[in-house]
């Protein structure tokens, strides 16, 4: 059957729409198709990326600043250090010695980290010069507790602190200076044990000289706390492998025997004796402090 002259036009018409399609028609029939999702799948992959670069960015000057606040504290430190190391080279001076305080306690403070090496050698100047410059006791305390607080870093590694029962142990406790003393001495105070059992060469001790305990096994390792109103009483007590932390230390001078013993960001209330003198020595030169004192 002859094609009519309709239908010789639509094939005509169709034939000539698949040449245009060939080629660059077709990518441009493929674009106009996928345009509009193709766009928007551009649109979230650009925020994507820009957001990649944002986060990076942000981690990046994070980091920088972290390294520039660290310089600044090295920088402080190092500045304090000398000063420390100028003051000490006239400790009898009451304007050095209270410079000295408001160093130790701005450093402590502001979390800056003068080395071990400099606190002890400048703070042993000052116990010297104390029997000389009784004044100067009050920088040796300050020498002293900023020495606990770098101790922060060097104490033995310990799993997660128990509480322990008190039966074997003694905590003696008293008002801190200026908190209504009354020279009472009691027992108290928070005992927990930082590691596991060892036999009684080995395990922590935590007493009284005059109640002097045969040795027995226990934890290896004790923590002491005592509460912020009052202070932990060192005159006559045995104390071995134990750390006393977040603590007011006393001491007058009596019977002492330490044995492997952390003073960790504690404060000191030692009346300068010559016993005291010696156990400030020991303290500042130490992380861990072993020390024995008779009458």
């Amino acid at each position: 059957m002859a094609l009519t002259n309709p239908g010789k036009e639509w094939i005509t018409q169709k034939i000539e729409e698949s040449h245009q399609t060939k080629g660059w028609g077709r990518v441009g029939a493929f674009i106009r198709y996928w345009s509009l999702p193709s766009a928007a799948v551009t649109v979230i992959l650009f925020a994507l990326v820009q957001w990649n670069q944002y986060t990076q960015f942000r981690v990046h000057s994070e980091d920088r600043l972290g390294d520039l606040e660290n310089g600044v504290k090295d920088i402080r430190a190092s500045l304090d250090a000398l000063r420390l190391k100028q003051n000490s080279s006239n400790p009898s001076s009451p304007a050095v010695i209270k410079e000295t305080e408001a160093i130790l306690e701005s450093a402590q403070k502001t979390g800056l980290k003068i080395s071990q090496d400099t606190i002890r050698e400048e703070g042993t100047k000052f116990i010297h010069a104390e029997e000389k410059i009784p004044e100067a006791w009050q920088a040796v305390s300050a020498f002293l507790n900023y020495r606990s607080y770098l101790n922060l870093n060097f104490t033995p590694p310990h799993g997660p602190p128990t509480p322990v029962a008190a039966s074997g142990y003694s905590i003696q406790i008293a008002p801190k200076i200026g908190e209504n003393r009354t020279g009472i001495v009691r027992h108290g105070g928070q005992i927990l044990a930082a590691a596991a059992n060892a036999p009684p060469d080995k395990a922590a001790r935590l007493e009284t000289l005059q109640t002097f305990n045969v040795a027995r096994s226990g934890p290896a390792l004790l923590i002491v706390e005592v509460g912020e109103n009052d202070a932990m009483v060192l005159d006559g007590a045995y104390i071995k492998n134990v750390i006393i932390r977040n603590t007011t230390v006393q001491y007058s001078g009596g019977p002492l025997v330490l044995d492997n013993v952390y003073f960790v960001n504690c404060s000191f209330e030692l009346v300068p004796k010559t016993n005291s003198r010696q156990l400030a020595d020991v303290i500042l030169t130490s992380a861990a402090a072993t020390f024995k004192a008779g009458a």
